[in-house]
């Protein structure tokens, strides 16, 4: 089986990838990056000689933030208290089963509360005051990896994470 995990490497969270009979570096690119031309970044991050040959079962690494990955959306599990979602150019008060997708921002008013829930089980509680925006909710579905990335504008977020 094709072995993938998360680990950190040079400051870049990377996802290793089990090299399998047949493989190239721009097969790889092809597949699994954003972009075919992305097989020179793998050379070079890799070491890798000649990017036509790849031994099976080397372990190459590949960046995360370059990987394929299918868009996902964050699910509005409860808005109370003056909860607002802003995707785009306008802004709406939050819904409970309201989808959000990447770049959303969700703002919560003093004294409110909201909860998201993230594709992996994971929920994402938003005290009042707070601001978040969902910068990469991808899904690299034969890999196994999932890259969800959160940023916190202001106030605090408490989690519920389902373990691996």
């Amino acid at each position: 089986t094709m072995g993938a995990w998360a680990t950190a490497w040079a400051h870049e969270p990377l996802v290793a990838y089990e090299v399998r009979a047949g493989d190239t570096l721009y097969g790889v690119s092809q597949r699994y990056l954003e972009s075919r031309d992305d097989w020179r970044l793998l050379q070079r991050l890799n070491g890798v000689r000649d990017p036509r040959r790849l031994p099976p079962g080397l372990r190459l690494k590949l960046p995360l933030d370059r990987l394929r990955g299918v868009a996902q959306t964050a699910t509005v599990l409860y808005a109370l208290g003056g909860v607002e979602v802003a995707e785009g150019h306008g802004s709406r008060p939050a819904q409970p089963g309201d989808r959000l997708a990447e770049g959303a921002r969700v703002r919560v008013a003093p004294g409110g509360f909201a909860g998201l829930g993230l594709s992996d089980g994971s929920t994402l509680h938003l005290q009042g005051n707070t601001q978040l925006r969902l910068l990469r909710l991808r899904e690299a579905g034969e890999l196994g990896v999932r890259d969800q990335r959160i940023g916190i504008e202001r106030g605090r977020v408490d989690s519920t994470v389902k373990p691996l």
